[in-house]
């Protein structure tokens, strides 16, 4: 059992409680002072209760692991972690104060950010989010709340990338004794991707966080969330609905912003922007501003990411002393051919358009746990079958296209769990194949 922690006790022998700074739905946060050092920082815990789940130790363990292999200023910087008699031997991590205030409390506390703000955020989240991912690390919970707006000495704005508690570290993953389950989903509903809601942990990669891009960007630049459900008609609206347009909703956002928009968030991980950086870039473009786009080789992932092997993968070169020079544009033209294949195993479904206080925070609670299970519409043993559609195949168009038969497939499995009455089913069925894409 964890006792609580008080005000001057020391903990590991060199941590002085100096207060209480928040509690969320996986720990506590104190503000603490180093006994050697008297530099002040942060130090969370995980509640007695959690403790005692395997998993969540190892999601605690990987919060504090994952930042010490992205070497960014935009990263939040953990500096120890240990376990301790004061806490029942359970885990701690320190890590640097922040002094400022999250993004969903910006927003809230001032109203929607200008455009240039926005990209000048985001920007500096990309940065984070494409070191992160060249380091194999995926960080499936990127939201307001997990981007902490600070201040450098010169006053200048630092966005740090907080919460690294349900990142896919790729060579965890892959031989850990806690890899995530097929059909056990992770994250904030309100900003999963299709792939990552269908509890498909091969599927997931930087396109996921990308797609978390651009519905961040959109809630700071209105004040509010993309979807208007919670719940399964979450997961009807993100698996199932058309997704409708930013224009449809805000006029003022405009059409560049809604050709962005569709290349974050698409339900065909092919046609989202290929990384942070590149989407940003592409975000001040669309607002008339001009930043460079990152080179592709600065983003690839350092570690194999845990997905299927393509389906195919050319094996034959040329060679010989004169032929070198061919011999190396082969292996361009493969490996561009790799990445092609493998993207085309992710099942997808085109995107069309439709009808101030200051805090001081480590890596802060959230305020909306993030889902740690199965989305009520798909459980663990339909998110991971095989896709089939109730109607009879010959009964279907033949001019179907893979949007459809995809939106189809999950509307089936929706309807077969009564998630919708008949009549419902019935019309959204004949809406789908009546061309409402």
């Amino acid at each position: 059992m964890q006792p609580p922690l008080v005000v001057g006790q020391v903990v590991a022998g060199r941590y002085r409680i100096e207060r209480f700074l928040g509690t969320g739905g996986m720990g506590s946060v104190h503000a603490v002072r180093h006994v050697h050092t008297d530099e002040l920082l942060a130090l969370k815990t995980l509640h007695a209760a959690i403790g005692q789940d395997a998993e969540a130790v190892e999601r605690f363990r990987r919060e504090a692991r994952a930042p010490a292999r992205i070497e960014s200023e935009h990263i939040a910087r953990v500096t120890d972690a240990d376990t301790a008699p004061e806490l029942g031997h359970a885990p701690f991590y320190v890590m640097e104060l922040l002094r400022g205030r999250d993004l969903a409390q910006v927003v809230q506390d001032d109203g929607p950010l200008p455009p240039a703000l926005v990209v000048e955020y985001l920007r500096q989240a990309a940065r984070a989010l494409d070191k992160a991912h060249a380091a194999g690390i995926i960080h499936r919970d990127l939201k307001p709340e997990n981007l902490f707006l600070t201040h450098r000495e010169d006053g200048s704005a630092c966005i740090k990338l907080v919460d690294f508690g349900i990142a896919r570290l790729a060579d965890v993953e892959v031989a850990g004794p806690t890899r995530t389950r097929a059909g056990y989903v992770l994250g904030t509903p309100a900003y999963m991707a299709p792939e990552q809601a269908l509890g498909d942990p091969s599927a997931v990669g930087p396109w996921t966080d990308v797609w978390a891009l651009g519905l961040v960007a959109f809630e700071l630049l209105t004040g509010r969330r993309f979807w208007d459900a919670e719940g399964e008609q979450l997961y009807v609206r993100l698996l199932v609905d058309p997704i409708a347009l930013p224009s449809s909703r805000v006029v003022l956002l405009g059409p560049a912003f809604d050709t962005w928009f569709v290349h974050c968030v698409n339900r065909d991980v092919r046609e989202r922007f290929s990384a942070a950086g590149e989407a940003v870039a592409a975000l001040a473009e669309a607002f008339g501003q001009t930043l460079a786009r990152p080179s592709a080789v600065s983003v690839a992932p350092a570690r194999p990411l845990t997905v299927p092997p393509p389906a195919s993968r050319a094996t034959g070169f040329i060679v010989g002393v004169g032929l070198c020079a061919i011999a190396a544009l082969l292996v361009v033209f493969v490996s561009t051919f790799a990445l092609h294949a493998y993207r085309a195993r992710v099942p997808a479904v085109g995107l069309v358009p439709a009808a101030p206080q200051t805090q001081e925070r480590a890596v802060a609670p959230p305020p909306e746990a993030p889902s740690h299970g199965p989305p009520p519409a798909l459980p663990p043993s339909e998110a991971s079958a095989p896709h089939v559609i109730s109607a009879s195949p010959a009964a279907l168009p033949s001019t179907l296209t893979r949007e459809q038969r995809r939106r189809l497939e999950v509307l089936e499995r929706l309807c077969a769990q009564g998630t919708f009455t008949p009549a419902e089913c019935a019309g959204k069925r004949a809406a789908i194949l009546h061309g409402n894409r």
